[in-house]
C-alpha cells in the first residue's frame, strides 16, 4: 500500500461510506467522501484545488450550511456541525485566499484506509 503522502484520488475507494474513520462523526465522513469522488472526477491522478461553488456543482446531493461548516472546521478546526461532540483539529484541509480548497497530508492520512488494495 502507498504511504499516505504519495495517494491520488484514483487509489481511494469511494463504492462505501467513509465510517469508522478517525474523524469520528458521520457528516465529516460523508464530506471527505464527497471530496474524494469529486477530485475523482476531475483528474483521478492528481489532487486539485476545488472552491465552494464547484463542490455544490459537483455533489449529487442538495448542500448545505453543514457542507461549509464541514469544510470550514477541515480548516480550522472545531466542531464540524452544530450539536456534535466531535472536535476536529486544524489542518485537514488548506484555504487559499481565493477560496479554493487543498487537500493535505493530514486528511491523506485520515482517508488512507480507504484505499484499494
Amino acid at each position: 500500500m502507498k504511504e499516505p503522502k504519495n495517494l491520488l484520488p484514483g487509489d481511494i475507494s469511494t463504492k462505501r461510506d467513509f465510517m469508522g474513520s478517525d474523524f469520528r462523526n458521520s457528516e465529516s465522513e460523508a464530506i471527505a467522501r464527497n471530496i474524494v469522488i469529486i477530485q475523482k472526477a476531475m483528474n483521478p491522478d492528481a489532487w486539485m484545488p476545488f472552491s465552494f461553488e464547484e463542490y455544490k456543482k459537483r455533489c449529487s446531493h442538495r448542500v448545505t450550511s453543514s457542507d461549509e461548516g464541514v469544510l470550514y472546521a477541515f480548516v480550522h478546526g472545531g466542531r464540524p456541525v452544530a450539536g456534535t461532540s466531535t472536535i476536529l483539529d486544524r489542518g485537514y484541509l488548506k484555504v487559499d485566499e481565493e477560496g479554493r480548497y487543498y487537500v493535505t497530508v493530514k486528511f491523506l492520512e485520515i482517508i488512507s484506509k480507504f484505499a484499494s488494495a
